[in-house]
């Protein structure tokens, strides 16, 4: 009986536990041949909608892709301001979608501004110099199914784009994650169920041997 509690117990709570996120999207480049892509073109698991961007990492301006950065990452300013976006997503109401990437500044002594939109999210950033901030983070819901790429899309001057590297998109539904009420009362039911069992062994009656 006890063994089998502990097996309910276990159950309950693999079942109860909070779900992971599930990826949908991730590039970071490293994948994608190095140099200079013109609208139209494919570059990894983007589209290069306008303007020109610029693979660089090994044996094509590695330095640019600096620390904490590695292998390759994306210039969004090659011959001219470049837009990237990937194919739409379908983003469903009661979902949560964690947005992450990194966007360091430009190798030229020049501030750059990218804009970011992702279905109803719109923000532009600014990065100084060579600034390599803390990866950028955005929690993105929606309140009805909604079709969107996302989207980069640099305002800079020519030859002055931001470097763009380890994009991902995760979903998480807080609908299958359990109230934290409702493990509690799990954990209580089960208890109730152990201290009753040890109650009824120690109120049953001795079993005495009789020896010869």
């Amino acid at each position: 009986m006890r063994r089998t509690l502990l097996y309910s117990l276990g159950l309950m709570l693999i079942v109860a536990s909070p779900c992971a996120a599930t990826p949908i999207f991730f590039e970071n480049f490293d994948s994608v041949a190095v140099g200079s892509y013109s609208s139209p073109a494919v570059v990894g698991n983007f589209i290069n909608t306008s303007g020109s961007v610029e693979v660089v990492g090994p044996g094509y301006f590695p330095e640019l892709c600096v620390s904490p950065e590695s292998g390759s990452c994306l210039d969004l300013d090659g011959l001219s301001n470049g837009t990237i976006q990937t194919a739409p997503f379908v983003l469903q109401p009661g979902t949560n979608y964690t947005l992450s990437f990194d966007l360091n500044g430009s190798q030229r002594d020049t501030e750059t501004s990218t804009t970011v939109t992702f279905g109803s999210y719109s923000e532009t950033f600014f990065r100084t110099f060579f600034e390599t901030p803390s990866p950028i983070v955005r929690l993105i819901t929606v309140g009805s199914v909604t079709s969107a790429p996302l989207v980069f899309k640099s305002n800079s001057g020519d030859y002055a784009g931001a470097l763009l590297d380890n994009v991902s998109i995760d979903a998480v539904n807080p609908a299958a994650v359990p109230e934290p009420s409702t493990m509690t009362l799990l954990a209580l039911g089960l208890a109730s169920a152990v201290k009753a069992r040890r109650r009824r062994r120690q109120s049953e009656p001795t079993e005495i041997k009789h020896v010869g």
